[in-house]
């Protein structure tokens, strides 16, 4: 038997990285980062206003009421590329530009602006800087927003479309096989007989892989039969990079997995670990599949699972 910190050191050692792969940015949520992520302009790539009102000189508004001429209009995606001079204001929308010659945006609701003579009052003095969010004052060119080995959130779909990463390099999903074995097992869809239970591990172990961002194929159920058990060990160890079974690895006359592994010459490398629940946990490797046997206790499954199969499934990607 040995302590859990041992075990988790010795699954992080059995597990490698697997190759990474190009996604498009449709496809990368969830998905683990294999590349930092570095922005290619400015955040924002411009002085930008924070509000709709007008681009004015805070020097202009000292005094107020200040009354200000009106010499263009600067919209998001369309700005007024001209130089402000004393006296004069733009009009700005939240979004815009700020263009040269302001520092500073009043925002709209405190102006008054002079029908027809093309001029506006600024009710309110301001200071510079107000309302404008400055170039770069968010993110730098060639910083790194993102580090590899991070998971891609909604939130971080955002950052990645701002720096055009409309392709990006993430890790490739591990391909898990899950079996649940023991004959007293019959799956969710049947009704139990006689000292029997319907399967909830299979379903259960499932998930919380897909959660770790496996793809996942769910075997049928495997009763009390060595030669089927090692049939179908086998073969999903050719096509998989983890195998995850639940039961058959106590010490009962009919725990039949722990056996199964050894007669098909697999490199066991622990069968009792210092936990309750979840003392009868095995890891193994087939060629070059890890396998994970969790106890048959589905408390004991989602324990041992989120100790060791998950901090594997992790480590691939």
């Amino acid at each position: 038997m040995i302590p859990v910190a041992n075990a988790l050191q010795i699954v992080l050692d059995q597990t490698t990285s697997l190759p990474a792969e190009s996604v498009a940015l449709v496809d990368a949520l969830g998905r683990i980062l294999a590349e930092d992520i570095v922005a290619d302009t400015d955040l924002p790539p411009f002085d930008r206003a924070q509000m709709d009102g007008y681009a004015i000189r805070a020097a202009d508004v000292a005094n107020t009421p200040a009354r200000l001429r009106i010499v263009g209009e600067s919209a998001a995606g369309n700005g007024w590329h001209h130089e402000m001079k004393a006296g004069e204001a733009v009009r700005i929308m939240t979004g815009a530009p700020v263009p040269a010659g302001a520092d500073a945006v009043q925002q709209v609701e405190l102006t008054r602006e002079v029908d027809g003579a093309g001029f506006v009052e600024i009710l309110e003095s301001v200071k510079r800087g107000r309302s404008i969010v400055k170039q770069a004052g968010e993110i730098k060119v060639g910083e790194t927003v993102l580090r590899a080995g991070e998971e891609i959130s909604a939130a971080m779909i955002a950052t990645l479309a701002s720096f055009g990463y409309a392709q990006l390099k993430v890790g490739r999903r591990p391909r898990v096989t899950v079996m649940a074995t023991g004959g007293e097992l019959v799956d969710v869809d049947q009704r139990p007989g006689r000292d029997q239970i319907r399967d909830s591990n299979n379903y259960t172990i499932a998930a919380y892989a897909s959660l770790a961002g496996a793809i996942v194929e769910r075997l049928p159920l495997v009763g009390d039969d060595t030669e089927e058990l090692k049939r179908r060990i086998s073969k999903a160890s050719e096509a998989s990079d983890v195998l995850i079974t639940s039961g058959g690895v106590s010490m009962g006359v009919y725990d039949f997995t722990k056996a199964a592994l050894k007669e098909l010459g697999a490199e066991v490398f622990f069968e009792r670990v210092a936990l309750r629940p979840g003392k009868p946990t095995v890891f193994a490797r087939l060629g070059n599949t890890l396998v994970f046997g969790l106890p048959g206790n589905p408390v004991s499954v989602a324990v041992t699972f989120n100790l060791f199969a998950r901090t594997a499934l992790r480590a691939m990607q």
